[in-house]
Formats: C-alpha cells, structure tokens, sequence
C-alpha cells in the first residue's frame, strides 16, 4: 500500500510541480493572443498579448537591433555596442564580433532557461524525497532522478561559465 501512495505522490509532484516555477506580476494571466514581431521586413520573434500590452522578446529585439544585453544587478540593461570608425577594415571587424556575441548571447540566454526549466523540474522530486528513508518504495528511483538532474545543472553551469568568458572576451577595450 506504501509503494501505490508514493508513487502517487510521485505522479503528483511531476505533473503539477512543473507550475510551481512561474512567479510575478503577470503569473495566472492569461495570453490573449501571439503576434509575430518584424525589423525591416524580417521575422524577429513572437509577442505575447496580455491586458492588451505586447510584450516582446528582448533577446530577439536586442539582437536584430544589434544592442548588448547586460543581466547584471536584477535587471535587463541594453547598451549600444562601443564601436570605432578609423577604417572599413575595422567596422568588418566590430560587425563580426557584434554578430559572434549576439550569439553567444542567444546560446546563454538557451542555457539559462535551460537551467530554470530544470530547477523547476527537479523541486518536487526534492520535496518528496526529503519525507522518504533510503528503505523506503521509490527511494532509490526518485534519487536517481534527482542525480540526473543535477548532473545536467552541473554541465549546464559549466556551459554557462564558459560562455560567460566568451563573452568578457568581446568586452575588453
């Protein structure tokens, strides 16, 4: 009877865990509608439509504006990239970097939401283990879950640094 309650629990905490994430100002409102975002006749990105406002991909819009992205101090700071005109040779340069980090920037903002969507998924299975002893049904399954999940969080913030150095690379004078 143990086993079939904790497997239940278990079913549970997947299928409804994953919503425990979402937080904020806007969570539980609902989308009313998706429009496609264009810059100069090219397709950038969806925008979300919520209380009538369009909320629009930052990432996608920086990008096709060529504009850095700064995640630093819990805000979202957009800067021109500094650039030199001494010659053409130069601006070729400073365009290939622009567009090297740009994505660079998009395989980041990738991981990043790679590793929130697994810290999400990885929450109900710590909750429901720490009620459990090593004799217990599901145990050693749930735990073994869990190792995989943090075997991916580990590789992902590996990915993530090393991008991150990238990056400082782009940035030095």
């Amino acid at each position: 009877m143990r086993k079939y309650l904790i497997g239940a629990i278990a079913g549970a905490a997947l299928m409804f865990g994953i919503q425990t994430g979402a937080s904020g100002v806007l969570t539980g409102t609902k989308v009313a509608g998706e429009k496609t975002v264009n810059y100069n006749g090219k397709s950038i990105g969806q925008a979300a439509i919520i209380n009538n406002t369009s909320y629009l991909p930052v990432r996608a819009v920086s990008n096709s504006l060529g504009l850095q992205i700064d995640l630093s101090g819990g805000a979202i700071n957009l800067t021109e990239p500094a650039t030199t005109t001494n010659s053409a040779e130069t601006n070729d340069t400073s365009t290939t970097n622009d567009s090297e980090a740009a994505k660079i920037y998009e395989k980041l903002n990738e991981v990043n939401a790679s590793i929130n969507t697994i810290n999400v998924r990885i929450e109900p299975f710590n909750r429901l283990i720490s009620g459990l002893t090593e004799n217990d049904p599901g145990y050693a399954a749930i735990k073994k879950s869990i190792d995989e999940f943090q075997a991916q969080l580990t590789d992902l913030q590996k990915q993530k640094a090393d991008l991150e150095s990238q990056l400082k690379e782009f940035t030095k004078p």
